[in-house]
């Protein structure tokens, strides 16, 4: 309700966007993920966190883990953002961490 909201009041900005992806996301909801934040990335291509959650949502879905990788690590390159930094270098081990214990099992 509350992104609802500020999307009401200010139809312009992707914040509530951001909001929706992230709810998506949380839900596993990755193609509905995946298109929330790319629809922001395009629309502000330097919206950093909408990059990092993009790049997550690709490699968790497993369509692109190259291309998410990829994007995680521009943001790391593009950015001086410490919070940001810190967020795209979690993702990155997550990811290290994740398909390493997938590749154990196979």
């Amino acid at each position: 309700k509350l992104f609802l909201a500020a999307q009401t009041l200010k139809p312009e900005h992707t914040a509530p966007k951001l909001g929706f992806g992230y709810i998506s996301l949380s839900k596993l909801e990755l193609d509905d993920a995946t298109k929330t934040f790319q629809d922001i990335v395009t629309e502000e291509p330097k919206n950093y966190l909408a990059t990092i959650f993009l790049g997550l949502s690709l490699m968790l879905s497993r369509k692109n883990i190259d291309k998410g990788n990829k994007m995680v690590n521009k943001v790391l390159e593009e950015t001086e953002d410490p919070s940001l930094q810190h967020f795209a270098q979690t993702v990155l081990a997550w990811k290290e961490e994740f398909f390493a214990q997938e590749k154990a099992k196979a």
